[in-house]
């Protein structure tokens, strides 16, 4: 009998490490591709969801015509423990949050489920969870890219009609083009938790994995958005930079046949950078503003905007230490930019300095 009692706590022991091997697997990115990104979450953009962290979120403003509603009736928190965006049939207006920080190279990871979708018909609803250089918020964010009007809009999930896909829709000259590479199609399963993950790779290609029982699975073919032809995708300028992230279940159009309430639940979005670079925001030397360091990767130019009109010491270094350019500077209307023209392609270190401390980051000149 004793032991028999070992052997059931044993196996008990080993089937809840292996359950959270299998979560942990489904929370970080694929073993494969993980020596790519930190091992650490970038928290200023992820969220776990057991609150909405206004200062990491906004509502997606209502315009009045957009099919989203503000307020606690359309965006709230589920037992503290994932976001709820609630779409309200009578009123024609779903839920929304926008993103307050921006975000770029890296993988992302999600957990979402669609409730009150019926599978055996199109819906009016719009649920997704995607990326852009405004944030649409009610407060309201804009960055540049450093790309004019080019950029990459990302759908980590795109509910439209009566299935959900992962897409890329690229613009040129701020329009939407009509070659959208897909990289994921399903039509079913919608109440069911789905994990996904994306890899967004400074390199020129975008990924797309899923979690299925611990594992992750690659979905979709590679696609390149680099600014050279690729048979896959046929993307052929290049899309990239900081975004933001937004989450809403919009009403969209009559087209479909389902208009009751319908909700998306978010239970986690993660952002894990790519290792070795900082992301294009950081934070002030002084630790009182917060700057934006664009375009990155750079071919010419690279642009701080965030800074005090004060002088600071600009500081570009290689990655084995070797100082290749120290300059001071008097910083007038807020943002200065820096030549590094001359600079090989490769990494390198920017430091800045001021009277308080010193700040470091990394960035790709092309």
């Amino acid at each position: 009998m004793k032991n028999y009692f070992g052997k059931a706590i044993v196996l008990f022991m080993l089937g809840a490490i292996y359950s959270i091997n299998q979560a942990e697997a489904q929370t970080t990115p694929p073993a494969e591709v993980a020596s790519k990104f930190s091992k650490s979450i970038d928290w200023s953009v992820s969220d776990n969801f057991t609150s909405i962290d206004w200062n990491k979120w906004c509502y997606r403003k209502d315009d009045g015509s957009n099919g989203i509603g503000e307020g606690s009736q359309y965006a709230y928190i589920v037992n503290n423990s994932y976001l709820s965006l609630k779409g309200i049939g009578a009123n024609k207006k779903g839920g929304g949050l926008s993103g307050l920080k921006t975000s770029s190279f890296g993988f992302y990871i999600t957990k979402f489920r669609f409730v009150g979708f019926p599978e055996d018909h199109s819906s009016v609803w719009h649920p997704a969870i995607w990326s852009s250089p405004w944030n649409m918020g009610t407060n309201a964010k804009f960055v540049s890219n450093g790309n004019g009007g080019a950029w990459l809009e990302i759908d980590l999930m795109e509910y439209l009609g009566n299935n959900w896909h992962v897409q890329l829709a690229p613009r040129k000259d701020n329009v939407l083009l009509a070659n959208r590479p897909v990289m994921m199609n399903r039509d079913y399963g919608y109440n069911d938790w789905v994990t996904l993950g994306m890899e967004y790779n400074q390199d020129g290609y975008i990924q797309a994995w899923e979690g299925v029982n611990g594992t992750w699975v690659k979905r979709g073919p590679k696609i390149w958005y680099s600014g050279y032809e690729n048979s896959e995708s046929k993307v052929f300028y290049k899309c990239k930079g900081p975004q933001y992230w937004i989450l809403s279940n919009k009403y969209h159009q009559e087209w479909g046949y389902h208009k009751g309430d319908s909700w998306l639940h978010v239970d986690y979005f993660y952002y894990y950078p790519t290792a070795g670079l900082t992301n294009q925001r950081i934070m002030s030397v002084s630790n009182e503003v917060s700057l934006t360091l664009y375009p990155n990767p750079t071919s010419d130019q690279l642009k701080i905007k965030g800074l005090k009109n004060e002088k600071y010491v600009f500081q570009i270094s290689d990655t084995q230490g070797r100082m290749l350019w120290d300059k001071s500077a008097k910083v007038n209307g807020n943002e200065i930019s820096l030549d590094v023209d001359q600079l090989s392609s490769g990494l390198y270190i920017l430091t800045i300095k001021d009277g308080v401390g010193k700040e470091t980051i990394n960035f790709i000149k092309e």
